[in-house]
């Protein structure tokens, strides 16, 4: 025990807090057992937050009061909420989700809602018609002349009896129908109704009753006067509409009848009339299929499902399929459902939807609309492309080396599949340049660049290393073969002079070279084809054209026509072309004579 407090004082002390202690003090923060002075509960209190901080030693009550402090604190606003919506409290506030004995300052009557719905906007449900105070639904059945027989049941559609102060008959109308100005039927005359009455009623509507009349509510079993039938209306129908035979409205039909309409319908019945609505199995007697229409379809002109073309028979679904191609799977699911299918012509499994017996469509792999993995790597190892990642889709750009050219590409797939000569290499088929090779050709071409590579349009700074010029080429035109230098390429041509295009071929180089000269020959020397011929060419045609400028454009044209649609580059080096000419020459094996020609006949637009 601490020497520092006196257990008297300790006693004291808890007794002052509320609580009375029930065993000896032994120190401030072990718990005591006490009794609560309020709840009257056992409590185990430590003596040291009592003492210091003041903390009440009972959390229960402590609990509870802080309750009680903050209801109160809320109190005044809740109290003005209930006014803003025109209520006065009647006893004190009980929480928010609890309910609230209120009183309405309009109409006065009491009600308990809750102020979480009275915050929400609800109102008092006696002015707004929702409740019904039992004093306000007796003076509304004694103003239509009943008083009401014991406590009121509380629905406005339950029975409560009442008797009616003109006639004394004690009856249970419903408070809806009081309202609603429902009155007395003995008054009125409807409650009871004499059977010679009720059979001149019948009579006069068609119907001869069979047997006694027993009320206006009760079916009375008679005979069509009309069809023959015998039907059991009751007396208040036939009162309020008239003629009710089932079988004069068609809601109810004879076996034999329904049996006429649908062979008139195309349809032989296989079993017993079901009813109007519901499906009956019959042979439809023009495609032989076994259907279920019902009676009440056929009688609206609706026919067979499968002659329509509603419904497809599985039979004619797998004759549709292997018409398409497929080789069915199991049963046939459904036109819109998927079937599992095999290609007959690829042997490739699918699964389809059948749709109609119409549909022409094949299958998606023979299409190229849908993808075999191992198709995919089959085509890939004839291209010679080795991929570096792993396939994703066909618009995907594709990781891979190519093995031609080791150059790392990535094209899509549908790139790959409608590439024909370029096999999506951008570098084997010049779209892309590698600048190893932009080099290798200025090498070629004696040409010395002076400025980075700017691009294939763009032009470039580069020095003539034959004569010396500052030259401004573009790689696009360097690379369809034309010449770098303008100076030393047109050595010797008069453009605005007659000239003419030439085709010719060497059989030892195995080479075709397309070619533009002058006309005139007053110098063999000065003759471009006579240097040709010095060093083996053979001539294949020749075209003559006014201007040399127009033989020009023809050739340039034929040489775009080698590099970039057909996919032929240069084939002899310059070494093997001391004359010169040598970006114009193709590989003889790749394209034939004939063939350049007739381009060339297609593109020259000028007469002789």
């Amino acid at each position: 025990m601490p020497r520092y407090q006196d257990p008297k004082e300790a006693v004291r002390i808890m007794r002052d807090a509320g609580a009375i202690p029930l065993e000896p003090y032994t120190g401030s923060q072990t718990k005591w057992k006490c009794r609560c002075k309020k709840c009257k509960e056992i409590i185990y209190p430590s003596f040291a937050p009592v003492k210091n901080r003041g903390i009440s030693p009972c959390q229960k009550c402590a609990s509870l009061e802080m309750g009680a402090r903050r209801r109160a604190k809320s109190e005044k606003a809740n109290i003005a909420i209930l006014k803003k919506a025109h209520f006065v409290p009647l006893e004190e506030f009980p929480g928010n989700s609890k309910p609230w004995k209120v009183q309405c300052l309009k109409c006065k009557k009491e009600s308990s809602p809750h102020l979480s719905s009275i915050k929400g906007g609800s109102s008092c449900g006696y002015c707004a018609g929702v409740k019904i105070d039992e004093s306000d639904v007796r003076n509304i059945y004694r103003q239509a002349g009943y008083e009401p027989i014991g406590k009121y049941p509380g629905s406005t559609k339950v029975l409560w009896n009442a008797k009616h102060k003109k006639c004394g008959v004690i009856s249970s109308p419903t408070f809806a129908s009081v309202k609603k100005g429902g009155g007395c039927r003995k008054c009125s005359g409807t409650l009871l109704v004499s059977p010679r009455a009720a059979r001149q009623l019948f009579l006069k509507n068609k119907l001869e009753p069979i047997e006694p009349y027993k009320d206006t509510q009760s079916p009375w079993k008679s005979k069509c006067l009309v069809t023959g039938k015998t039907v059991s209306p009751t007396y208040g129908k036939v009162r309020d509409y008239g003629h009710r035979c089932e079988y004069c409205s068609r809601s109810k039909v004879d076996a034999g009848a329904a049996i006429a309409i649908m062979v008139k319908g195309g349809f032989k019945t296989l079993t017993p009339y079901p009813g109007s609505n519901s499906p009956w199995e019959s042979q439809c007697l023009r495609c032989k299929k076994i259907t279920s229409p019902t009676y009440s379809n056929v009688v609206k002109g609706i026919g067979c499902k499968f002659c329509g073309k509603r419904a497809v028979d599985p039979i004619d679904a797998k004759s549709a399929m292997l018409k398409r191609g497929f080789r069915t799977i199991g049963e046939f699911p459904g036109a819109t459902k998927y079937w599992d299918v095999v290609c007959i012509k690829c042997d490739k499994p699918d699964s389809i939807k059948m749709h109609s017996l119409n549909t022409v469509s094949g299958c998606s792999y023979c299409a190229r609309l849908k993808l075999d993995i191992d198709d995919v790597y089959k085509r890939m190892e004839v291209l010679e492309f080795k991929p570096l990642e792993k396939f994703k889709s066909a618009k995907t750009p594709w990781k891979m080396r190519c093995l031609k050219c080791k150059h790392i590409i990535s094209p899509t797939w549908d790139k790959i599949n409608g590439q024909k000569r370029g096999r999506g290499c951008g570098y084997c088929s010049r779209v892309r340049v590698d600048i190893k090779d932009v080099n290798r050709l200025l090498k070629q071409l004696k040409l010395k660049p002076l400025m980075k590579y700017p691009g294939g349009k763009n032009s470039w700074k580069c020095k003539c290393l034959k004569c010396g010029s500052i030259v401004y080429p573009k790689y696009n035109d360097l690379n369809q073969g034309q010449g770098g230098c303008s100076n030393c390429a047109d050595y010797g041509l008069n453009y605005t002079d007659k000239g003419y295009l030439y085709l010719i071929t060497h059989p030892l180089l195995g080479a075709h070279k397309i070619g533009i000269a002058n006309s005139y020959k007053s110098r063999e020397s000065d003759d471009r084809m006579y240097n040709h011929k010095k060093h083996g060419w053979e001539t294949y045609k020749t075209k003559n054209f006014i201007k040399l400028r127009s033989a020009y454009l023809v050739e340039q044209k034929i040489i775009k026509w080698f590099r970039v649609e057909v996919g032929l580059p240069m084939y002899l080096l310059s070494e093997q072309m001391p004359q010169g000419g040598w970006t114009e020459t193709v590989d003889a094996s790749e394209i034939d004579l004939p063939t350049i020609w007739a381009k060339v006949e297609e593109l020259s637009k000028v007469k002789k």
